[in-house]
């Protein structure tokens, strides 16, 4: 029951992409094997196991329509052009992409592709495409690439120019979370005598590091390297500013 009780949220996430069929029809011919007198009241579950997936980012239906449009895009292997806002830049420009894969990645749908006006692989978000349009250019994926290879240094699917070894200190009460869990498959852990850890990470994307480090506040500190923790501190410092001056 707890089983199907997923599958049915599983299938409220993916409302309107590609996969909400095979979802739906795999759920169905689950509860065609259940005798008549087994019925489901996915209501009484919900009052007994809290189970909520996070509201997928971005207008539902639009990240649908544009998944769509994507997915048809890479069955045919033809490019894209896209209108895409980057929300650094706060700027939209046109792209022409070739579409070569899609991940969901906390509550947000991503496009993995290689981007012509860049030259190279890039990601970007669905929810940030304005609007997307089939050209009829064909396009073929590089027998060199693998998606593995390309997210093996990246943090939480971000990353950087620069892949660097970084240690971060973790308090005794956040080490017992930290360590339940694994981060990155570069970690190591070292266990200090007052139960506190250091963690070893070797990634790119520091921003996103970054902004994981400071949201555990005081309860943990990068060690090295150096620059990133100066970079911090200043961010640290702005926060600090910025809330001395409501009062």
């Amino acid at each position: 029951m707890v089983a199907l009780y997923l599958r049915h949220n599983l299938l409220k996430q993916c409302k309107g992409t590609s996969y909400e069929k095979q979802i739906a029809s795999a759920f169905e011919k689950i509860c065609s094997l259940l005798p008549e007198t087994i019925s489901i009241d996915f209501g009484e579950l919900r009052q007994n196991i809290s189970f909520e997936l996070e509201p997928l980012r971005g207008d539902e239906e639009k990240v649908a329509a544009c998944y769509v449009a994507i997915g048809k895009a890479m069955q045919e292997k033809k490019s894209l052009t896209i209108l895409y806002h980057t929300i650094s830049r706060d700027d939209t420009k046109l792209r022409t992409v070739d579409p070569y894969k899609l991940i969901y990645h906390q509550s947000a749908w991503y496009l993995l592709a290689y981007c012509h006006t860049r030259r190279e692989v890039r990601i970007f978000a669905l929810d940030r495409i304005k609007s997307v349009a089939l050209s009829e250019e064909t396009y073929t994926v590089r027998d060199d690439f693998s998606p593995e290879d390309y997210f093996k240094d990246a943090f939480q699917l971000f990353r950087g120019d620069a892949v660097q070894t970084v240690k971060i200190w973790f308090s005794p009460r956040q080490a017992r979370y930290i360590k339940e869990r694994v981060w990155h498959p570069s970690q190591e852990i070292q266990q200090m005598e007052d139960d506190s850890i250091i963690l070893t990470l070797t990634v790119s994307g520091a921003d996103r590091l970054k902004s994981w480090v400071m949201s555990f506040g005081c309860e943990a500190r990068v060690i090295a390297p150096e620059d990133m923790a100066a970079e911090i501190v200043d961010e640290l410092q702005k926060s600090l500013r910025s809330y001395q001056a409501q009062r």
